[in-house]
């Protein structure tokens, strides 16, 4: 995902109140610098794996196996904890979307059409 107009600070202070909820098991896959908008703010590249996947954070994949990749609700968690003013852009098969902190959290399928699996069902949270 990219993350626009949120400095290299914010972003880290978004892990580490995403890992308030999630065992302090959440961390960066990729962090890489995107250059910066057309007004001037800071652009990020930002993927989110898990130190452990089985614990909490974690999600599966459509065939039921454990992955070192963070879940829905991390991803959500992470964004929802982003400064206000922050866009979050993401890119799937399905398009492109852009969200703010706070906005309603984007399901989709990450199975396949014969067996379909939403990637809010790819994970054991049992908080949500």
């Amino acid at each position: 995902m990219l993350v626009r107009n949120a400095s290299i600070y914010d972003i880290g202070k978004a892990l580490r109140l995403t890992n308030e909820e999630f065992d302090r098991n959440i961390t960066f896959r990729r962090l890489d610098f995107a250059g910066r908008t057309r007004q001037g703010g800071e652009k990020y590249t930002v993927t989110l794996t898990v130190n452990d996947s089985k614990e909490s954070g974690a999600r599966r994949s459509n065939t039921g196996r454990r992955i070192s990749a963070a879940c829905w609700h991390a991803y959500g968690t992470f964004m929802d904890n982003l400064p206000s003013g922050s866009e979050i852009v993401t890119s799937t098969s399905i398009g492109r979307t852009v969200k703010s902190p706070g906005d309603r959290w984007v399901d989709w399928n990450i199975g396949s059409r014969m067996y379909p699996m939403y990637y809010s069902d790819a994970c054991e949270c049992e908080n949500y």
